[in-house]
């Protein structure tokens, strides 16, 4: 009797140590259609998230915060991580990031839908006067070209405004994601039929990825247990059947 009770005690200290449950609360800001606090589910990649989370046992919690209060906070180790990261060299020793990504912000170079320009990257834009939201993320070519006289930029307040200018011939060409592009627009212009052309990429690495703090413990193992669910969740289907479920196609 008292080997069995050993045995027991054994094997529930072992399922509450690795095989715990937790509340996994991330920081991110509203960045509609990919996530937002005014979207179904939070969005799409939000729910890929919640869904992978829950595989392994835990729950979610997201917080919608100005972005620069969100990366504080999740540095100071407030949240167990920040969601939908872009990963460079300023911010790799930060976090532990996720290996697997939850979809691609990349930014697109978006011109009128009669445009004969394709393929573009920063190189090709020389001349150019690119407008894009203040404070938007550019690659390190894209800044030196800037740097250097060769291509202008406009910084706009808003998507829908930069549309405007783009279609008054104020400015040659529009930096932004596609899917929020889209997004924004057909919440400015309801009735009207989004018709920017994707004419290039920036080279800034737009995969979104979670961004564990180093502060919490035990964030490296979360990182690896949610890894291991995302690719379950790829091998299985369940991925594209929540693109699917949300209208998303951000893989362009």
């Amino acid at each position: 009797m008292k080997k069995v009770f050993i045995i027991t005690l054994l094997l529930s200290f072992v399922f509450s140590s690795s095989g715990r449950s937790e509340t996994i609360s991330m920081a991110t800001c509203n960045w509609q259609p990919f996530q937002g606090d005014d979207l179904p589910k939070q969005g799409f990649t939000a729910e890929i998230a919640r869904q992978a989370l829950k595989r392994k046992g835990h729950s979610f919690k997201l917080r919608f915060l100005p972005w620069a209060r969100a990366v504080d906070q999740v540095k100071k180790g407030n949240y167990h991580a920040l969601f939908n990261p872009w990963k460079n060299k300023d911010n790799e020793n930060d976090y532990y990031f996720s290996k697997e990504i939850l979809g691609s912000g990349d930014g697109h170079f978006l011109d009128l839908p009669g445009s004969n320009l394709s393929s573009l990257s920063p190189k090709d834009l020389n001349g150019k006067l690119i407008g894009f939201v203040r404070a938007y993320p550019v690659s390190e070519e894209l800044l030196t070209l800037i740097k250097s006289g060769r291509i202008k930029k406009h910084e706009g307040n808003t998507v829908p405004q930069l549309i405007r200018l783009l279609r008054k011939g104020r400015i040659n060409l529009i930096l932004e994601n596609y899917l929020v592009a889209q997004h924004n627009f057909k919440a400015s212009f309801p009735g009207q039929v989004f018709d920017l052309k994707i004419v290039g990429k920036d080279l800034v690495d737009g995969r979104l990825y979670i961004g564990w703090s180093k502060k919490v413990n035990g964030t490296k193992e979360l990182r690896d247990e949610f890894d291991t669910a995302i690719r379950e969740m790829r091998k299985d289907g369940t991925i594209n059947k929540i693109r699917k479920e949300f209208g998303i196609d951000d893989e362009k």
